[in-house]
């Protein structure tokens, strides 16, 4: 299973295919799944027992529940929410820890990299920079519509960068 989690977020390498030319946001809510599993197997940076407990049972929820929130970051992430649903699951059951991700070399080829500024997002969602950051971060208590405006801005500036 730690295969199957290793090709389904293929950040180990930003050569390896078919992540080989994922978007930093794309990159990004793949992180959030798997700071979400990590959060699950409680091997998160929060080292107080009850705190480490509550993120266990809010990751789990999230991965288990079928939140527009959590559809909205796998497609985000390009990956299909019901598949990385069943993948995870199966992974946590295993006992098995998370892979280690290892640094690599850049592309041979580099390829232009477009920022989207923190204060970007807040101004098109409409939101605080603060908000913005804990929404990218996956901490703070924020509300679901202001996860989704910020989610949403996201998307926007991506496609518009995308096509410039």
């Amino acid at each position: 299973m730690a295969e199957a989690m290793t090709q389904t977020f293929k950040l180990s390498s930003i050569e390896d295919e078919p992540y080989a030319h994922a978007s930093p946001e794309q990159r990004l809510m793949m992180a959030t799944i798997t700071t979400a599993v990590a959060d699950i197997l409680g091997t998160g940076p929060v080292s107080h027992p009850s705190e480490r407990e509550r993120l266990r049972r809010e990751a789990l929820a999230w991965i288990k529940g079928d939140s527009e929130d959590y559809r909205y970051v796998c497609q985000l992430a390009g990956l299909d929410s019901q598949q990385v649903r069943k993948c995870v699951l199966e992974f946590v059951a295993s006992g098995k820890p998370l892979p280690r991700i290892a640094r690599v070399s850049k592309p041979s080829e580099p390829r232009p990299i477009s920022r989207i500024s923190v204060s970007e997002v807040a101004h098109i969602a409409g939101v605080s920079a603060t908000t913005v950051r804990k929404v990218m971060g996956g901490q703070g208590n924020v509300s679901s519509g202001y996860r989704k405006r910020v989610l949403t801005a996201l998307a926007e500036l991506n496609e518009t960068q995308e096509a410039a």
